[in-house]
């Protein structure tokens, strides 16, 4: 399968939900890629394809559904995985660096 294919099958997986959280926001829901191994498959093999264009050293995901794919990538990639986390969600207080709440939520 080549990237448009695989593309493709990740476009068909993902739920859209018009106007959620707000009005002219569009959610867009993942969870059904989770459960089929095609379009799982498909976003892992995607991702390591540009991460490998990339050189990462060391695969860096942020919380949430970063969590999901990094350690899939990391091992394919031969490479360590760090855990990116807001302030407070961590149980451990050392090396840790916080980010503006605007840059960590993707906001202005």
């Amino acid at each position: 399968m080549n990237d448009e294919e695989r593309q493709a099958v990740l476009y068909r997986s993902v739920r859209e939900f018009p106007d959620y959280p707000s009005p002219g926001v569009t959610f867009r829901d993942i969870t059904p890629i989770l459960k089929d191994p095609e379009a799982l498959r498909s976003a892992i093999d995607l991702f390591e394809s540009h991460l490998q264009r990339n050189f990462p050293q060391v695969d860096v995901i942020a919380d949430s559904r970063g969590f999901l794919f990094g350690p899939v990538l990391a091992q394919r990639l031969g490479i360590g995985f760090v855990l990116i986390r807001e302030k407070g969600k961590t149980s451990w207080t050392h090396r840790v660096r916080v980010l503006h709440p605007g840059v960590w939520k993707g906001r202005d």
